[in-house]
């Protein structure tokens, strides 16, 4: 049992779904587009802004240097450029299904469109954006569609309902001793167990008994064994389990921290992002499977870092 690893980037994207369904890869979609959707077009001018300003969050966040990085086996750029690419897609598509669910622009969200686009337009430059193509037009078409997006997401969600008990999102800590299943292992798992409750330091035990190198392990439910997680959570601070045996083998359990105050909240924030997913993705991945796709990949795959650092 390891415990996983995860390192979370602030990128441009927010919400990932399944995106279009039809994929079609052209250059036929007009000398001054980059996108067609289902007949909705997108500015190769709104595309390059999105570069742009990605450009511009990446090297705030992370400095100069993050391009000579590579993450999940690409490089930076090429890292930005996918993710860039699929919430250009991702967003037209939502703009579209607003339009099928009747949710429209209106004088408040054009407001919030300008003075976003006005933000930007002053970081970035104004002379800047003129000189690489990109327009006053483009900038605010960008924040009309991600607001738009935004607004027709927030009607889908609006029913999701939040009531999640305690139980099901805390968040626990335990050290743990892995016996495995060879044929000694119950008769360890005792002698071990032995010394556990007759007060020996547990660490120790750790070190002298487990077939696991961790033994540190933060957790809640439905991410464990379940007879492993039914017994660590039936442990209140310091007490220690009984032999639990699992389809991997048997183990025994100490709680160190029987509920993790921010831990806990972050899975919740979790959680409830998940129900949203899910009460968007199943009225929203329907329709854009049938959305059909031209993309200026050409164009794209021409775009450079270096060029407008």
């Amino acid at each position: 049992m390891k415990k996983a690893l995860i390192v979370i980037l602030t990128l441009i994207m927010s919400i990932s779904f399944a995106g279009c369904g039809k994929v079609v890869f052209t250059t036929g979609i007009g000398e001054g587009n980059i996108m067609k959707l289902s007949g909705q077009t997108m500015s190769k001018g709104e595309a390059l802004f999105a570069f742009l300003k990605g450009i511009h969050e990446y090297n705030t966040s992370f400095g100069d240097g993050i391009w000579d990085r590579e993450i999940n086996g690409m490089t930076m750029e090429d890292y930005l450029k996918t993710n860039i690419k699929a919430r250009l897609s991702e967003t037209k598509s939502m703009c579209l299904f607003a339009e099928e669910k009747g949710v429209k622009t209106d004088s408040a969200l054009l407001e919030e469109a300008e003075v976003s686009a006005n933000e930007w337009i002053a970081t970035l430059g104004e002379d800047y954006l003129n000189e690489h193509g990109v327009s006053t037009d483009d900038v605010k078409q960008f924040f009309v569609d991600e607001l738009l997006s935004k607004k027709v997401y927030n009607t889908l969600i609006a029913g999701v309902d939040y009531e999640i008990s305690d139980s099901e999102t805390k968040v626990i800590e335990v050290y743990y001793i892995y016996f495995g299943n060879d044929e000694d292992a119950q008769d360890k798992a005792n002698e071990a167990l032995t010394k556990a409750k007759a007060g020996e330091d547990f660490v120790s035990l750790v070190k002298e008994y487990s077939k696991d190198e961790d033994y540190d392990y933060i957790f809640g439910h439905n991410e464990s064994y379940k007879e492993f997680e039914d017994a660590a959570f039936a442990l209140a601070d310091s007490e220690i389990s009984d032999i639990v045996s699992c389809e991997n083998g048997y183990y025994i359990i100490k709680c160190i921290e029987d509920y993790m105050i921010e831990e806990t909240k972050a899975n919740r924030e979790k959680i409830v992002e998940n129900l949203k997913k899910k009460a968007v993705e199943e009225e929203y991945i329907p329709f854009a499977k049938e959305l059909a796709l031209e993309f200026d990949n050409d164009y794209w795959d021409s775009l450079k870092v270096s060029d407008y650092e």
